[in-house]
């Protein structure tokens, strides 16, 4: 008998560098300072890091400074729809929360997911030698599964995933995924945080 594989429960994490997003790169960065002291720090309190959140209630996709990042966001959610086969007939992506992370130096974020969601993501405006990763963590790991010495690692047999910064790169990815940020060793980490759930339309 000829050997069956399959490979089940398969975690999609997509990433694009979004194009013609260089005014908006610029705007943001030259007035950033004037609209964090206009929004202050509201970091949730039972976050255990430190570094500065704009206030998660208030989407921040709805101030000007920010609206042109919400079509590139809905257009990468429908990629990932298609890829997990969701039916993006009948639903479609809304995104729900948009919110601003600034992390200065040694600044990180703990393991985490985001409950009552279904998709999430990031985006970097500005990317700088030495930034924090984001780093996705197998689910396998909150089991009482041991993880096996491997000769070479691949998508089978790995406990984690590492996604650098870069100017204009958006990450998506299911919101039950563990994720966090790697302590910063740049001067200042910019992180547009979102979340998405598919709506009826």
């Amino acid at each position: 008998m000829n050997l069956h594989y399959d490979s089940l429960f398969a975690i999609p994490i997509i990433q694009r560098l979004v194009p013609g997003m260089e005014d908006f790169n610029a705007n943001l960065i030259e007035n950033l300072d004037s609209w964090m002291n206009k929004n202050p720090n509201a970091k949730p309190v039972n976050w255990s890091c430190d570094l500065y959140s704009s206030d998660i209630e208030k989407n921040i996709l709805q101030h000007k400074l920010f609206k042109d990042l919400k079509q590139p966001i809905v257009a990468h959610a429908n990629e990932l729809c298609e890829i997990m086969g969701y039916d993006n007939v009948k639903y479609g992506p809304v995104v729900e929360d948009c919110w601003l992370n600034v992390y200065g130096q040694q600044h990180n974020q703990e393991l985490h997911n985001h409950p009552n969601r279904h998709l999430s993501g990031v985006y970097y405006p500005t990317a700088t030698q030495g930034d924090g990763a984001l780093f996705f963590r197998t689910p396998l790991f909150g089991t009482n599964y041991e993880m096996v010495p491997v000769k070479k690692q691949n998508n089978t047999n790995t406990g984690y995933y590492i996604v650098e910064t870069a100017p204009s790169k958006m990450v998506l990815f299911p919101s039950y995924l563990l994720h966090c940020v790697t302590p910063n060793r740049s001067d200042q980490r910019i992180c547009i945080a979102f979340n998405i759930n598919l709506k009826r339309k």
